[in-house]
């Protein structure tokens, strides 16, 4: 069994019911609870220097609602006045992602120096 939550700090239920003419009937009574999201896990970009590669960062909303995700390409560590990283298609800003839906992030990583 693997319970992915679709709600935050609620608590969800099901039954799973087994039946067999000889074993008979067994039943299974689960319940979860959604929580906050964690940071999520580290992504690793590599080019040659003055080469592109382009990566993915895949995004799910795993809630039965819809919500509003900002995308923002943030410098963390700035070296010089050329950026590295770029948002493939311009995509960013705020989407509105549909309950259940993929979302993936296309990404640009284009070194100028070592």
């Amino acid at each position: 069994l693997h319970y992915v939550p679709s709600s935050l700090n609620e608590d969800e239920e099901t039954e799973i019911t087994l039946q067999h003419p000889v074993a008979g009937k067994w039943v299974y009574l689960c319940k979860g609870r959604g929580r906050q999201p964690s940071e999520m896990k580290f992504t690793e970009a590599a080019a040659a220097v003055a080469q592109s590669s382009s990566n993915l960062i895949q995004f799910k909303n795993p809630l039965k609602h819809p919500i509003n995700v900002s995308v923002v390409l943030e410098d963390i560590k700035p070296t010089t006045d050329e950026d590295c990283f770029a948002l493939i298609n311009g995509f960013q800003g705020t989407v509105e992602m549909p309950a259940f839906s993929e979302m993936d992030i296309a990404f640009l990583f284009s070194p100028h120096r070592m």
